[in-house]
Order: structure tokens, then C-alpha cells, then sequence
């Protein structure tokens, strides 16, 4: 009846609908690194996905055979997708075949002479029991003889090691180690923490496979991966200081710190001595620059004289200052002190006022990244308020 088909139809609509969700949770486990979640999903799979494709696919010939039935696209779904996932240790290609001696396309040769006495006991033309019956089972015996001569010289031996989703088993270093590549060039530290801390149980799946899977090889090579990018970072922080490029520098230092939040805690990746060096480099190099400074503040006539050296000192802090930020306050500190030294001399008001105007005046002997840089720093200490107000009083009187 047509409510019966309906029925036929809703059944094998859930049926498909089941195997297709298995079959997405299973890249869902892989993308969270639930590795143990993913384990009992491809357990279930081979043993659920299994059954149906061998004897789903035999109902599906069987019912392909019916003329009063017709086609259902469910079934067919259902059958391709046992094609595409299932195909290991089965013979689909055949399928017509196996089913005429209702023997799961996964048989072997064993399986398949089984399959042939049982089928042979109901359709010999011997055993019937009027010859008219014999006549008519005769024709079937001997589809079924030669489908089962056919069948023994195709089915192995024994069952295949081979699997439903060995690939993916086995391919998970490889996706694993994609995945860490990618994570690591977009900055998403978080996602390869996650990985880091499931990669302990990804031993769960070594014997999915066989040969069982070297999973300790997967985790040395993510974590080789992880530690590889941090040393590399690391090199560039010396490098970028080498060549005085602060802001290559800042971008740098920010990138390992951001890091440091999420692997601290696995010391062989990131060392927690990793900025002792950089940092104590950087700031002996401002200490170094406001000791030079004040050197050239010992009298009126040398500090006069040596303004330009002085200049010079002062837009060397004020790039780390402007480009350095995890140094600013260390390298303001310093520059401020200068400053206060400056002004604890009777000549000292007058001398950073003239010093101030020639910062915030474009020097044409300068880049424009320095009188950028000198500007910056008359506008970050108020010493230079008079300064600032001079040439704003400027300013306004030319509008």
C-alpha cells in the first residue's frame, strides 16, 4: 500500500540520516582533539556503518529487483554513501551477485561456500519436492552456482586488516600538524593550547590501525612544530634589537608574549627565561643613553656646544619610547630624569626650552621617522609645555 511505502521510505530516510551524522561528528572529534570521543565514534561507525553495508546494500539489490516496490532515493543514498565510506574489505562492484546468495559483500571464501549450501539446500532441483517446482528452481540454482564460483575466486581469505577510516586515522599527524601550522601563522595560540593539552590522550587511538599507529611520533612532531615557531620568534626579537627596527621589535616581543599566556605551562616548548636576555639588553641600552645624556650636561658652555649629541641620545630613547610600548614607562622614567637634571641648573629652564623648540622643529638633516619621533616626545613630558604653547601662539596668529 501507498502508507506502507511511505513508511519504507521514512525508515530509510532515518537510517541515511543517522549514518551521515556519524559520519560529520567524526571531523567534529578530529577538530576539537577529542581524540577519545573520536575513538568510540569510529568504533561505532565500523560496527553500525558495517552492518548496513552489507546488509543494507543486499536489501538494496534485493528491493532494486522488485518492480512492485520501486526505486526510494533514500536507499540509494544510503548505498552510495556505504560506497564511500565503507568500500574497505567489501566488494560493492558485485553486489547483484551477493546478494543472490544473501551473502554480505565482506565474506570470504569461507563465508561465501556457506552461503552457497545453505542456498543450495532450498533451490536444488533435487530436493524439491514435485518436478514441476524443480523444473522452476533450476534456473535459479544455477544463477546461484555460478555466482558462488565467481565469488570464490574474488572473496579473500581471510578478513582484510584494512578498515572503515583508516585514512583518517592514519592521516591524522598530517592534519594535526596542517592544522598547528595554520593556528600558529593566524596568532590563535588558544587553539594550539587545546591541542597541546589533548595531545596526551592521543594514544587512545593507536590500536584503530593496523599496524597500530605511532601516535608519540604525532605528538614529537606538533610540539616540535610549536617549539620551532617559538625559537624563530625568538631569533627575530635578537635580530629586529641587532638592527635598532623597534617596531618589527614590538610586534616581536608582543607575539611571545602572547605565547607565554598559553604555554607557560609547557616549559621544553617556552622557556620562562625566554625575555631575561631581550629585556635587560634593552633597558642597559636606555640606561647606556641617559648616562651619555647627562655627561653632556655638566656645564652650560659643554651642554651648548653639545646639543646635537644630546638631540641625538634623546631621539634614540624616544624611538623605544614611541615603537617599544612593553618599555615605554622604563624608557620615559629615564628621559624624565634627565630632564629634572637638566633643570636643576640655574641654566637648565632656558636650555630645554631652546632644546624643546629644536625637537619640535623639523630638522632637514633628520628622516621624517625622527622628526616624527622628536615631535612625539616634546608632546609626552610636560617640560616642554612652554614650547608647545610658543608654537601654537604661532600657529594661531598665522590664521
Amino acid at each position: 500500500s501507498e502508507n506502507s511505502k511511505r513508511n519504507f521510505s521514512l525508515t530509510n530516510q532515518l537510517i541515511y540520516e543517522a549514518l551521515c551524522k556519524d559520519v560529520a561528528e567524526l571531523e567534529e572529534w578530529q577538530v576539537s582533539f577529542d581524540f577519545k570521543c573520536l575513538k568510540q565514534k569510529v568504533r561505532h561507525l565500523r560496527l553500525f556503518g558495517g552492518y548496513i553495508a552489507d546488509y543494507g546494500s543486499m536489501f538494496y539489490e534485493d528491493v532494486r529487483c522488485c518492480e512492485h516496490l520501486g526505486q526510494d532515493q533514500w536507499l540509494d543514498k544510503i548505498f552510495r554513501l556505504c560506497q564511500e565510506h565503507f568500500s574497505c574489505g567489501r566488494d560493492f562492484s558485485h553486489i547483484q551477485l551477493y546478494a543472490l546468495l544473501h551473502a554480505p559483500p565482506s565474506a570470504t571464501k569461507k563465508e561465501i561456500k556457506q552461503a552457497f549450501r545453505a542456498q543450495a539446500k532450498k533451490y536444488h532441483p533435487d530436493k524439491q519436492s514435485t518436478v514441476e517446482r524443480g523444473r522452476r528452481t533450476g534456473e535459479i540454482f544455477r544463477k546461484i552456482k555460478e555466482a558462488s564460483d565467481k565469488l570464490e575466486q574474488l572473496a579473500p581469505t581471510t578478513k582484510p586488516s584494512e578498515r572503515p577510516f583508516d585514512s583518517l586515522i592514519i592521516g591524522i599527524r598530517d592534519v594535526l600538524c596542517k592544522r598547528v601550522q595554520g593556528f600558529l601563522s593566524e596568532q590563535r595560540y588558544d587553539q594550539v593550547e587545546k591541542l597541546l593539552f589533548h595531545l596526551s590522550d592521543i594514544h587512545v587511538l593507536d590500536d584503530l590501525v593496523t599496524p597500530r599507529l605511532r601516535s608519540q611520533q604525532t605528538k614529537d612532531a606538533v610540539t616540535d612544530l610549536v617549539k620551532r615557531h617559538v625559537d624563530k620568534i625568538r631569533i627575530e626579537v635578537d635580530s629586529r634589537w641587532a638592527e635598532r627596527k623597534y617596531r618589527a621589535l614590538n610586534d616581536c616581543i608582543s607575539d611571545l608574549k602572547l605565547m607565554e599566556e598559553k604555554f607557560k605551562s609547557y616549559p621544553d616548548i617556552f622557556p620562562a627565561s625566554w625575555n631575561n636576555g631581550i629585556v635587560k639588553n634593552i633597558e642597559n641600552e636606555i640606561d647606556k643613553l641617559g648616562r651619555k645624556s647627562r655627561q653632556y650636561l655638566v656645564d652650560q658652555a659643554t651642554a651648548k656646544a653639545a646639543m646635537q649629541e644630546f638631540r641625538r641620545c634623546f631621539i634614540q630613547m624616544g624611538f623605544v619610547l614611541v615603537e617599544l610600548a612593553p618599555f615605554k614607562d622604563f624608557t620615559k622614567t629615564v628621559m624624565s630624569d634627565v630632564l629634572e637634571t637638566c633643570l636643576g641648573y640655574d641654566w637648565g629652564y632656558s636650555y630645554l626650552f631652546d632644546f624643546g623648540l629644536s625637537l619640535q622643529r623639523s630638522n632637514e638633516n633628520n628622516t621624517d621617522e625622527e622628526n616624527m619621533v622628536a615631535q612625539v616626545v616634546v608632546s609626552e613630558f610636560s617640560h616642554f609645555k612652554e614650547v608647545l604653547t610658543m608654537v601654537w601662539n604661532e600657529e594661531t596668529s598665522q590664521k
